[in-house]
């Protein structure tokens, strides 16, 4: 084995990346022996040097195919005008080495994954089973569950012009970015969404993978209404039970969202539209702007970074101290509380650390306007109607939600009410909502 042979094999067991003084250590040799073993290795491109003085460190890159051995990652804020965040290399041990620009509010570091704030912009969910089908030239593999990193780096890089958030995955994807039309979208553009919404309802289902979607998730599809990216959820358009329960229950969330907005609380902006049987809800999409995008991580991702409880809602807002210069403010840690008693309130069973975002508002994480908040409890199961006796298991405050109790039960009482009288929703649920309105002023 040659000198190099041996500072590369040094590298590997140090995951592709070592400082100088940890190379010498593990090859036993001088800084001097270091330097003159790197230097026709960072001639060639085999090894990479980062950063400066104490903190420069040497990178063995691995190529990751249809990718590159280093990618470039740009975000786009308000304005629209892309700025560079750093670059991402793939490293011979299997993690990555994030190497940012902006020394002062970002961090370079090694991630044994892709880094936490890529996570959310990978295809998932509905929208995201029909990434394969919709791109078989990139050969992934069908199911998401499947993927590794490299294959949603390859899907970030060879189609992340329009993810969520606002990051830009490789030089690809910023080309593709420049070249979009005026709403920055890919997304078709809608003028009468009574007309285009059922059409675009059929080529969601259409595009999405057979026997792939999760039981209970809703079909959604974006587009582009008034010059405004929107995301559309969907019910479906049949005359059985549960088709009807699903347009009840977008109903509801289109009031649940109204109702927190009426009392002040951010809420995402929503519209319900009925055509072709079906009830649509079009939300606009907070991580745009009229010109540019925002930044943004579910709560999921924020959680498991920084915090690393992953239970409640509540319960994860009264740590995010544990976050230091990353934590979230007084203001919005009460307001998660609220958001978490007020859907305990109204059945929202489905209150999982996916369904909160934090958006990135000079250089802070903020709390981003509630979504997907609707009476879970009642969604069907497996294509039925369940019974549901909620007045048996009614919430009840516990020590984080206490002093916001008494505002999400006002809130839930209303949603209730409005729910109860609103001739949208079927007369059986239109019940359910009046026994929940009277069960909620006796909590």
């Amino acid at each position: 084995m040659t000198a190099a042979d041996s500072l590369i094999a040094a590298l590997r067991r140090h995951n592709g990346h070592a400082s100088s003084p940890e190379l010498q250590q593990q090859l036993g040799v001088s800084q001097p022996t270091v330097s003159r073993l790197l230097a026709p290795l960072l001639a060639s491109g085999q090894v990479v040097k980062v950063g400066a003085a104490r903190a420069q460190r040497y990178l063995l890159p691995r190529d990751v195919p249809g990718v590159g051995r280093q990618i470039s990652i740009h975000q786009v804020p308000a304005s629209g005008e892309p700025q560079r965040l750093g670059t991402l290399y793939p490293l011979a041990g299997g993690g990555f080495w994030m190497d940012e620009v902006d020394k002062a509010h970002g961090q370079s570091a090694f991630h044994p994954s892709l880094p936490w704030f890529l996570m959310d912009t990978r295809p998932q969910g509905f929208m995201g089973r029909a990434f394969s089908q919709t791109h078989p030239d990139l050969a992934l593999p069908p199911h998401l569950a499947h993927w590794n990193d490299d294959h949603i780096l390859l899907a970030l890089v060879r189609a992340g012009e329009d993810l969520p958030g606002n990051l830009l995955v490789g030089a690809a994807s910023l080309d593709r970015y420049l070249a979009l039309p005026p709403s920055r979208s890919t997304a078709p553009v809608v003028r009468d969404p009574a007309q285009d919404y059922p059409r675009l309802a059929l080529q969601a289902l259409g595009s999405a993978a057979p026997g792939s979607s999760a039981g209970g998730e809703q079909p959604k599809f974006g587009a582009v209404a008034d010059g405004v990216p929107v995301l559309v959820k969907f019910s479906p358009a049949g005359d059985a039970p549960a088709d009807q329960r699903w347009r009840d229950l977008l109903v509801c969330e289109a009031l649940a969202l109204k109702t927190l907005q009426a009392a002040g609380v951010a809420a995402a902006q929503t519209d319900i539209v009925q055509a072709g049987g079906r009830v649509f809800l079009q939300s606009r999409r907070f991580d745009r702007t009229a010109q540019g995008r925002v930044g943004m991580v579910s709560l999921e991702m924020y959680d498991a970074h920084y915090i690393g409880i992953g239970s409640q809602w509540a319960a994860t807002a009264m740590q995010t101290g544990r976050a230091g210069a990353e934590s979230l403010s007084a203001v919005d840690i009460q307001t998660l509380c609220l958001l978490d008693a007020f859907g305990a309130l109204i059945a929202n069973t489905d209150r999982h650390h996916g369904n909160v975002s934090l958006l990135l508002h000079e250089h802070r994480w903020q709390l981003a306007p509630a979504y997907d908040m609707l009476p879970m409890f009642y969604a069907p199961v497996a294509g039925e109607v369940v019974a549901r006796d909620w007045a048996s298991q009614a919430p009840r405050p516990n020590a984080h939600t206490l002093s916001v109790w008494p505002q999400a039960r006002a809130l839930a009482l209303a949603f209730w009410q409005q729910a109860a009288g609103d001739a949208r929703i079927s007369p059986a649920f239109r019940a359910i909502a009046h026994a929940h309105a009277q069960g909620v002023q006796g909590l």
